[in-house]
């Protein structure tokens, strides 16, 4: 039910899905919905320099031991492509 009701509002609002589940990830795209994650996000906030990349990666680590679901590979070259950036 509340997977129904994101897909609801995003498609009334023309709004972002963000979701870590992939049958809602896949049925939002079905319908022509922008879809995002939790990397995604942190990616965001560190092109648009709201937190660093040490606070970053920092933050990233602290999900992937709470969510071992994440993908880990993605994960390291997205910390890794924080610090080079950084220096």
């Amino acid at each position: 039910m509340p997977d129904c009701s994101v897909l609801f509002h995003a498609q009334n609002r023309r709004g972002i899905v963000l979701t870590g589940d992939s049958r809602l990830r896949k049925e939002a795209r079905t319908k022509g919905l922008e879809v995002h994650g939790t990397l995604w996000i942190l990616d965001l906030l560190v092109a648009q320099q709201l937190i660093d990349a040490v606070e970053a990666k920092e933050k990233l680590e602290f999900l992937i031991k709470s969510n071992p679901r994440l993908p880990k590979t993605k994960c390291s070259k997205l910390i890794e492509s924080w610090l080079t950036k950084d220096r």
